[in-house]
């Protein structure tokens, strides 16, 4: 038991009072018999100081005082004592000694005890290890020494390198994407995270490795400021955990899920990329010259070895123009789970690109785009949970109940996505699907079974069960469950936002300028709604355009816009007029509705519904897109 003053001098008290009986007391036969006197043993004690700060790299004394009351021989012990700290009993006194170096840095805590072979007293020893700046080195390291994921263990700060002079840097959250000479580390040259073409670098940083060993670094980092921070980074393992995680946005209004505990019954998954020619942008802007997959398969916790069902995916680019687009296929080496880094999954992938015809001619630009590439992806991650949330009749709510693999068509036109849903009954519901300018809909009813957080709908003679999660700060999201057709498992790949749609929206919530938050465009980053005039793209430097897209304003107070050149040079002055003039010469064009489903401050969620009418081709997508209102 650890030493308590109060209880030891209640226990000399208590077995230092003696009593006798008084005069009035029954007399007895003395017994002449001598029994040998009871000796108590009390248990050592310890005094001195037992909280001390000691630089790295130096040597500290100190001392702690012995005392035990009968003269017994003494011996101490320290749990979990560390190789830098050492004693020694002389003379009634513990010797103590602390070498510790740059690794040991850290505020620790061991128990001590004293002990007479019969009793014993612990007590807490606390020996806080500081930086020694005047003792720094630099150390000489090899690729191979730190290759892999780092994270500080007291810091927003990650650092991962990967084998071909590249690596991810998280620091304060902030996602870079980092060049750096294999032979040393005084140059890391940092870029916009997801950018490889016509990249400037942002900052050069460097990185002085003060200490090391197998599985710990102290480094001294030079941030872009120029300012020098020490940081004991430990090298991450491969990630494992039961749980399922979701990707957060701040603009998006889905989330990808991964989830790496393969299973009997369910698969693993995980996001991957690979990268799009140099003149193709993706609409992620966090993956601008990538283009994303979803990974499913089983995952191996021990090596990070993610083991994929399908490998292969099919994209068509057109590498240079005018020349004709090509069809590849992406396939993947090897995917590997760094592990979770600041709140990140790392994943380490190789794959490559391969023509998918046989005569397509090899030039030398796509001999270049089809190289072995060796690639990071970092994405934030957070724990999701099963939630049950209320489904109240005559309520409408977002969810993409209407998968993307029912094939549906509204007014002829090939429908994907889905955004709202209505509850009609105890089981029943309708979701309703628009095209945008609103001249063609329909009404899906369904049916469905709400088991606490699984729902199963059914309709077109189909059935979807979909699975409800919370974020930790209560946002829900709605998720499909699939099957996948190679095992047989079943797997959640994307979650979208759940809630009830706003229906107090007003005509002057939809007035104003917003700032897209998400599919934004390099310098056309504004959209302005009125009823007057209307730009779904507006120049970053204007609050008013100086012309209008055709719009119309629909009877739910939405906009549909159509935005044509050709109109214009018609002399065509309304939506209405534009769109049979485009259809009547069979032009191609593009149609887009907006409606406010939701509104946080000055975070708008509208239902983005969008209609491609060409010669040969009618499609229509639902989905939503999020703006912040400015004016």
């Amino acid at each position: 038991m650890k030493y308590s003053p109060l209880l030891l001098a209640c226990s000399l008290v208590l077995t230092g009072c003696g009593g006798s009986s008084g005069s009035n007391s029954p007399s007895t036969t003395p017994d002449n018999s001598t029994s040998p006197p009871v000796v108590s043993n009390t248990a050592p004690t310890l005094s001195g100081i037992f909280t001390v700060d000691v630089s790295a790299k130096t040597e500290f004394n100190f001392v702690l005082n012995t005392q035990d009351k009968e003269g017994d021989e003494l011996s101490i012990s320290i749990d979990n004592q560390p190789q830098w700290l050492s004693y020694t009993i002389e003379n009634d006194q513990v010797k103590l000694t602390a070498t510790p170096g740059f690794l040991d840095i850290a505020n620790h805590v061991y128990e001590i005890s004293v002990s007479d072979g019969d009793k014993s007293t612990s007590y807490d020893l606390a020996v806080n290890i500081l930086d020694n700046p005047q003792k720094w080195e630099d150390l000489e390291v090899s690729p191979s020494e730190f290759l892999g994921a780092w994270e500080g263990a007291n810091q927003e700060f990650g650092i991962v390198f990967n084998d071909n002079d590249q690596g991810v840097l998280i620091d304060s959250n902030e996602l870079s994407r980092f060049e750096y000479d294999a032979q040393s580390l005084k140059r890391i040259d940092l870029f916009t995270y997801g950018c490889i073409y016509n990249c400037y670098s942002q900052s050069v940083t460097s990185v002085q490795v003060i200490a090391k060993s197998s599985n710990k670094l102290y480094v001294a980092y030079k941030d872009s400021s120029g300012d020098v921070k020490p940081i004991m980074l430990n090298k991450v393992q491969p990630h494992s955990s039961d749980k399922l995680f979701a990707t957060p946005s701040d603009y998006s209004s889905y989330s990808a899920l991964s989830y790496l505990n393969s299973s009997q019954t369910r698969d693993s998954s995980i996001e991957a990329r690979a990268h799009m020619p140099s003149n193709y942008t993706s609409y992620d802007g966090s993956n601008m010259h990538y283009t994303t997959f979803t990974l499913q398969g089983t995952y191996d916790s021990d090596t990070g070895r993610f083991n994929a069902h399908k490998k292969s995916f099919d994209r068509d680019y057109r590498i240079s123009y005018p020349d004709e687009a090509v069809d590849f296929t992406v396939t993947y080496d090897s995917v590997e789970v760094i592990g979770e880094v600041q709140g990140h999954l790392v994943i380490k992938t190789k794959y490559h690109y391969k023509p998918t015809n046989s005569d397509v001619v090899i030039t030398e630009q796509i001999s270049d785009f089809m190289a072995i590439k060796s690639d990071l992806i970092a994405y934030p991650i957070v724990p999701v949970s099963d939630v049950n949330p209320e489904l109240a009749i005559g309520s409408t709510y977002t969810g993409r109940l209407v998968s993307t693999y029912d094939e549906i068509k509204v007014g002829g036109y090939d429908y994907s996505g889905g955004v709202e849903f209505t509850i009609t009954g105890e089981t029943t519901g309708i979701a309703k699907l628009e095209t945008a300018g609103k001249s063609n809909s329909t009404t899906l009813p369904f049916t469905y079974v709400k088991n606490g957080s699984e729902l199963t709908v059914e309709f077109n003679g189909k059935s979807n069960k979909f699975n409800f999660y919370s974020y930790p700060n209560g946002q829900v999201i709605m998720s499909l469950q699939t099957v996948n057709k190679d095992s047989g498992k079943i797997v959640n790949t994307t979650g979208y936002y759940h809630y009830e749609v706003d229906q107090n929206i007003s005509a002057e919530d939809y007035y104003g300028t917003f700032e897209h938050m998400n599919y934004a465009w390099e310098y056309y980053d504004r959209m302005y709604l009125s009823a007057d005039k209307t730009l779904f793209r507006m120049s970053s430097d204007l609050l008013i355009p100086e012309e209008s897209d055709y719009f119309k304003v629909e009877a739910d107070g939405s906009f549909s816009i159509l935005s044509s050149r050709k109109c214009k040079n018609a002399e065509l002055v309304d939506f209405a007029a534009c769109q049979t003039y485009l259809s009547d010469i069979g032009y191609s064009h593009l149609v887009r509705n907006l409606k406010i489903l939701k509104k946080e401050n000055d975070i708008y969620t509208f239902k983005y519904t969008s209609m491609y009418t060409s010669e040969t081709e009618k499609e229509m997508y639902e989905g939503t897109r999020r703006f912040k209102k400015l004016n």
